[in-house]
């Protein structure tokens, strides 16, 4: 399985939360998966780039709702975030049902450690 991970590259929260997700795939998978550092502002990956992908996993970081939208619809989106406005626009342009956890006020490294280790 070719998995990428993208975490918010300019923050500890988003390189734990990236960390998180290799720890997860790469012990409990046996998947070494590949890595994509964003922040808003950089380029941003098109989308038969992300697409080529079995599964995009996204940790602390979100992209434009149209981008978003298309990589939910694909069914290959695995999405942790805890920014109350990128969670408002899940639900607003039709991506709230994305695969992953999404709380407010709960960073997002605590959230990836709940979500491929709950318990």
């Amino acid at each position: 399985m070719n998995i990428l991970i993208i975490y918010h590259r300019v923050d500890f929260d988003g390189l734990f939360s990236g960390s998180i997700a290799r720890k997860y795939y790469s012990e409990v998978e046996g998947i070494e998966p590949q890595f994509l550092g964003w922040n808003y502002g950089d380029n941003l990956p098109g989308a038969d780039y992300l697409l080529s992908f079995d599964k995009v996993v996204m940790v602390d970081i979100s992209f434009p709702p149209e981008v978003m939208k298309v990589l939910g619809d694909s069914g290959k989106l695995v999405w942790i975030d805890h920014h109350d406005t990128a969670i408002t626009n899940s639900i607003n342009y039709g991506y709230s049902e994305v695969p992953g956890l999404r709380t407010n006020g709960i960073a997002a490294c605590e959230l990836c450690w709940q979500f491929f280790y709950p318990g």
